[in-house]
């Protein structure tokens, strides 16, 4: 039981430095797992400044898989897994670089522990072997898009009515679409992670699921 387990960390961004919104949970848990077991980092990223953190990963990580994302080659992919079937969200990460390091991870590490940030991130979660599964959520992102769905349906009149129809039943769709993959990771996954309870009532509203855990 104490001896070091060996934990893959999933993310959609470089967890470092932890200066902003997500990066500052992502890091504060890859320091606290890495403190204590084996830590494999698999992250994409963003730009010439996300690529200079990367090296820093390694004074946590046993080994790092970073592979390079950009919102153009990222919205082709989110329209090509829509006309799929897929929500947007998790298209906009698919990646055969990412799929293709972490089998090659697979191949050779026996993972205790798989985590993943974010739903971007649960695709990969899905595919990886692992004794224990574990998604954290942060927040419930598919009610954003339901959200957005509200405002644009909610602005001003004189805004341009086909636009403002058209953006609304897109953003609908994709939180319906994605509402709908959220709820079946609770079922996929040994454990689930939201930030607040006010996240839980919202993809479990009966409460009905044990593996939903709030972790502010």
């Amino acid at each position: 039981m104490r001896a070091r387990k060996n934990i893959l960390f999933l993310t959609n961004r470089v967890p470092f430095p932890p200066d902003k919104g997500d990066k500052i949970r992502t890091f504060h848990q890859l320091d606290h797992l890495a403190s204590s077991h084996n830590v494999y980092c698999a992250c994409f990223v963003e730009g010439r400044g996300d690529w200079s953190h990367v090296e820093a990963l390694r004074r946590w990580c046993v080994d790092v898989l970073p592979v390079g994302w950009n919102k153009g080659r990222g919205a082709i992919r989110a329209v090509r897994g829509w006309l799929g079937g897929a929500p947007l969200t998790t298209s906009a990460y698919r990646d055969d670089r990412m799929s293709a390091g972490l089998a090659k991870w697979g191949d050779a590490v026996e993972f205790d522990a798989a985590v993943a940030f974010s739903v971007s991130m649960a695709p990969y979660l899905k595919a990886v072997r692992a004794r224990r599964r574990v998604l954290d959520l942060c927040d419930v992102d598919s009610q954003k898009w339901l959200d957005y769905a509200t405002a644009w349906r909610r602005r001003p009149r004189g805004a341009d009515a086909t636009l403002r129809s058209m953006a609304s039943l897109m953003y609908r769709a994709e939180g319906a679409r994605l509402r709908a993959y959220e709820r079946a990771c609770l079922k996929e996954f040994d454990a689930t992670i939201l930030i607040t309870d006010r996240e839980r009532r919202v993809l479990d509203p009966e409460g009905r699921c044990s593996t939903l855990h709030v972790i502010p």
